[in-house]
């Protein structure tokens, strides 16, 4: 890891202990609105060393030094996040999984409604985007005067832990109810992100948003029909050509919903991510690379913008020798030219990544629903060491 670099502080990115002015006598503050924002973005910084510290040495977290690593990229590469949380009344379907993980790391995972998935997620990466300090916006679907029209955690004059509260209650006192207006978030999305435009371009940054949702988007009075869904993907080609990077986290398994979705990649020019629950996932990545444990951290990540093509190709097809040495080191945070080369001594190969993994807390496996190593060493030999995936015999 670099030497720690300090972290710049601005009127936009604002430290919890400011308080916040108060207005002369007899004259109001005005409302917070989004034109407050300047046409930049907020200030970039790198992860301090105690962040870094935290994400792989607290239950929370448990990443590996090579995640948390990860992780902290994405301060440089997204200066902003902005998450769509869906609090339709179709969330409060009853085929949900809650992930909980106590003091001691034991991890369970709990059937429940798809609201009290999206629930844990959210304030997760709530809690997240406070202990890195990530600029986040939070925009509930369909808002009420609990939640207002936007949560803001590091913006507009509201800070980290302020933020992370205003979330965690209204995240707890809100409940589904209402319809899947999508296409109205993207028009305020998209008007917030051409405001940064320029900024964001000369810097070669992009803004993450994810969309929480578990159904279709719908017009005002509920309906999905082919004209909505349609308008919808539209809407979706107004986005082209910005500074974006889009993750849609489903908390269904409806075909219908996860076919609409898994097509857009097709549909619209647009960097995009399809994420199913962790259950989901997790059952993909076993069935082409039995032996990597799809822990709970790695699927954080992707929920929080993280891409990259190895993790890609995780659930579609079995990585070859090389790409496994390549994800062996991103996963222990090592550099791949320093791994033993796979296809040249395989024996040494998995020595080397069963000394590295030794030194990281079991996770959770969702095919044994027990605390497991993230490398299972006998179902790595069974794949590679016989000469297969381009290894030497």
């Amino acid at each position: 890891m670099d030497p720690q670099v300090p972290i710049i502080a601005t009127a936009v990115l604002v430290d919890d202990s400011n308080k916040t002015p108060s207005a002369p006598p007899g004259h109001p503050m005005p409302p917070p609105s989004p034109s407050h924002r300047p046409k930049g973005y907020p200030p970039i910084h790198d992860i301090s060393q105690e962040s870094l510290s935290s994400l792989y040495s607290t239950t929370i977290h448990s990443y590996t030094p090579g995640l948390a690593k990860a992780v902290g990229t994405t301060l440089q590469t997204f200066p902003l996040r902005i998450w769509v949380i869906d609090n339709s009344g179709s969330m409060a379907a009853g085929d949900g999984n809650r992930i909980v993980t106590n003091s001691s790391g034991q991890t369970k995972v709990i059937p429940c409604t798809r609201w009290e998935e999206i629930h844990e997620c959210v304030t997760y990466h709530a809690r997240l985007a406070q202990d890195i300090q990530a600029p986040t916006e939070f925009r509930m679907l369909n808002p009420n005067s609990v939640s207002g029209e936007i949560m803001h955690m590091g913006l507009e004059g509201v800070g980290f832990q302020e933020g992370m509260g205003k979330v965690y209650q209204v995240m707890h006192q809100m409940g589904p109810g209402g319809v899947t207006p999508l296409s109205r978030h993207i028009h305020a999305i998209k008007r917030e992100i051409e405001s940064m435009r320029v900024a964001l371009e000369q810097a070669g940054k992009k803004v993450c948003v994810v969309l929480a949702t578990d159904g279709l988007p719908s017009d005002n009075h509920g309906y999905s029909t082919q004209a909505v869904l349609d308008q919808f993907v539209k809407d979706l080609r107004t986005l082209e050509g910005l500074p974006i990077w889009v993750v849609v986290r489903l908390c269904t398994d409806e075909d219908n919903v996860t076919e609409f979705y898994n097509e857009l990649d097709s549909q619209v020019e647009l960097s995009l991510e399809v994420i199913d629950d962790f259950m989901g996932e997790a059952k993909e990545v076993y069935e082409h690379n039995p032996w990597l444990n799809y822990g709970l951290p790695l699927h954080r990540m992707r929920e929080w913008g993280f891409s990259d093509k190895l993790l890609d190709l995780l659930d579609e097809r079995p990585l070859f020798a090389t790409e496994v040495k390549n994800f062996m080191a991103f996963l222990f945070g090592t550099n791949a030219w320093d791994a033993p080369d796979p296809s040249v001594d395989w024996k040494e190969f998995v020595n080397w990544v069963d000394a590295n993994q030794k030194k990281l807390r079991p996770t959770y496996n969702v095919m044994t629903k027990t605390n497991k190593p993230w490398i299972d060493i006998k179902k790595l030999n069974a794949k590679y060491g016989d000469g297969s995936g381009c290894t030497i015999s």
